[in-house]
């Protein structure tokens, strides 16, 4: 054992496991070879482990401590420190002060402690954690696990499969290449998923969130959060809070849940539900499926030949362009066809479908709807058992026809009447009114049966 005083002294260990402590001054250890304990004590110290399993402590002052190779113990202490692992499976603690760690290769576990420190894993599966301070980590090559901890946190996995935890502050954490899992915990974070198929989670607080290339799992959790999908075939879930969703490139499934949430599914085969409350939803390019679920919904089928259903709610959907299927369901809807030839369904409730131009069907369904075809030759079909007062705004007997399901096929079996300017079919349960129509006008052509 040999012990320093004030001086700045240099001690040099041997082959044996060697004791050394530089006391005051700015002091320099070399372990060598075996299990060495090393202590810089007060001052501005180096301690070089070299060979062997070392415990190493910089105490007091701004320290540099290399373990070199084996399975080193550091600890900085107080003061500004600067810790090295080196080769081996190293232990690293930062203490208070401004530190800079490194694990160097191997299996590491390295805590920054107190105040704004920079750790970084290097080689091998790390763990690594922040503690209090706005921490910069980076977990390196290897699959590694990294916790912020308090404060203002930027968090790197690096190459390799891994798990970043943001906790508290405002986080920024980036996932690197690998299949990675980031949890931005309690305030606004930044993730970021990066290559590979990531799972994000952006727990508390308002979160941005990017996917990256590969099909990633991205979920908002609590707070108003935005997220985007980029490349892959993604899924993005808002759970509570108002969200906006981008899903990118790819067959992307996006749902929003709880709040007013707003989301486009970019391009591919997207399938977007809203959940609950107010949503706006944009299915873009693409066949997309487009589901407004509960509250009073804005839902856009976009390019290609779309699905686009309200549930529940008084909701607005329009088709716009391709061959769609727009179905009100319940509540009151108002359905646009846009171009194409549309399939329209009011569902329950008193629904307006307006089809624009193409060769469209449109379906009533209960309650009392009202019809427009628009443009082209379209079908307006009806339920023999269907219930309400539904009416057709422009039939044209030229070019549209009246299906009626489930009812004897001969057009003498309708009560057709003219009541001024238009005409009215009487169905058991149901009256079908043909405005601005002369029953003169119709014939055999006009209808449907079966």
């Amino acid at each position: 054992m040999r012990n320093g005083g004030s001086a700045a002294e240099t001690f040099t260990g041997g082959t044996a496991s060697d004791r050394l402590n530089g006391g005051g001054g700015n002091d320099r250890l070399f372990g060598r070879d075996g299990a060495d304990q090393l202590i810089g004590a007060a001052g501005n110290d180096t301690v070089v482990g070299e060979g062997g399993n070392d415990w190493m402590s910089g105490d007091a002052g701004n320290d540099v401590l290399d373990g070199g190779a084996g399975q080193d113990t550091m600890r900085g202490g107080e003061g500004w420190d600067v810790l090295a692992g080196g080769s081996g499976n190293d232990t690293l603690f930062g203490d208070n002060g401004r530190d800079t760690l490194r694990g160097g290769e191997g299996n590491d576990v390295v805590w920054g402690g107190a105040d704004h420190d920079t750790l970084s894993g290097d080689g091998g599966a790390d763990e690594l954690f922040g503690g209090t301070g706005n921490d910069v980590i980076d977990g390196g090559a290897g699959n590694d696990f990294v916790q912020a901890g308090d404060g203002i946190d930027v968090l790197v996995g690096g190459s390799g499969n891994d798990t970043l935890l943001g906790d508290a502050g405002q986080d920024t954490l980036r996932g690197g290449d690998g299949d990675d899992l980031a949890w931005g915990g309690t305030e606004n974070d930044f993730i970021e998923g990066n290559a590979g198929t990531d799972t994000l989670n952006g727990g508390f607080g308002d979160d941005l969130m990017y996917g990256g290339t590969g099909s990633d799992g991205v979920w908002g959790d609590q707070g108003n959060d935005t997220l985007y999908g980029d490349t892959g075939n993604d899924t993005l879930g808002g759970f509570w809070g108002d969200d906006v969703f981008y899903g990118g490139e790819g067959n992307d499934v996006v749902w929003g849940n709880l709040g007013d949430d707003r989301g486009w599914g970019g391009g591919g085969n997207d399938t977007l539900g809203g959940g609950d409350d107010k949503d706006r939803l944009w299915g873009e390019d693409g066949n997309d499926l487009v589901w407004g679920g509960s509250g009073t919904d804005t839902l856009y089928g976009g390019e290609g030949t779309d699905t686009v259903g309200g549930f529940v709610g008084d909701d607005i959907m329009y088709g716009e362009n391709g061959d769609d299927f727009v179905w009100g369901n319940s509540g009151d809807d108002t359905l646009y066809g846009g171009n194409g030839n549309d399939l329209l369904g009011s569902g329950d409730d008193d629904d307006l479908l307006i089809a624009g131009a193409g060769n469209d069907e449109l379906r009533g369904g209960n309650g009392n709807d009202t019809l427009t075809g628009g443009a082209g030759r379209d079908t307006f079909y009806f339920r023999f058992d269907q219930s309400g007062t539904d009416r057709i705004t422009d039939f044209n007997p030229d070019l549209d026809t009246i299906m009626i399901d489930v009812l004897p096929g001969r057009l003498r079996d309708l009560d057709l009447r003219q009541e001024g300017d238009n005409v009215v079919i009487n169905l058991p349960e149901i009256r079908i009114i043909l405005e601005d129509t002369d029953a003169d006008d119709l014939d055999r052509s006009d209808f449907l049966f079966g």
